[in-house]
């Protein structure tokens, strides 16, 4: 079976799936590193399911996103995205009907558009992930996280 380009959602159920059966790639990575690499380690990880597996393989390519909206969300906008990034995620998701919930709280007016911003990329993740592309290019690939990540410490990022 030829490798075939594959939609981001594709890739991230063949790579889960491929891991389900004994595939593994590179150890000890950060996770934007596993991000970036999304769609060359789905490459390999399709060649594992078609070699063997290939009605593993064509199930995986018509599965739902293994990655929830509201995760998306988060880790797309935790220090990956500007405050000018969301002023245009929010502004392409306001293109297809996307309205900022307002704050429940007197926030600092970042803090709000974050917020707003992080509901937007929830939003086009479940409604038009073309679109969150388009403004975020490869910032917005995500991968799903190997146990054996790298994860980096939450206070100091190291």
């Amino acid at each position: 079976m030829k490798p075939t380009a594959l939609s981001d959602r594709q890739a991230r159920n063949i790579i889960l799936a491929a891991e389900q059966l004994g595939h593994r790639r590179e150890p000890d990575l950060h996770p934007r590193q596993y991000d970036s690499q999304l769609h060359e380690d789905a490459q390999t990880a399709e060649a594992f399911l078609a070699d063997g597996h290939p009605a593993v393989l064509a199930d995986a390519l018509v599965r739902p996103d293994p990655i929830s909206a509201d995760d998306a969300a988060e880790r797309l906008t935790d220090g990956w995205v500007s405050l000018a990034d969301i002023e245009q995620i929010i502004s392409a998701a306001e293109t297809i009907g996307f309205s900022a919930p307002e704050p429940e709280l007197p926030l600092l007016e970042c803090v709000i558009r974050f917020d707003q911003g992080r509901a937007a990329v929830a939003y086009l993740w479940q409604t038009a992930p073309e679109l969150l592309n388009e403004v975020l290019a490869d910032r917005a690939l995500l991968a799903p996280t190997p146990d054996d990540a790298w994860i980096p410490c939450p206070s100091c990022h190291r």
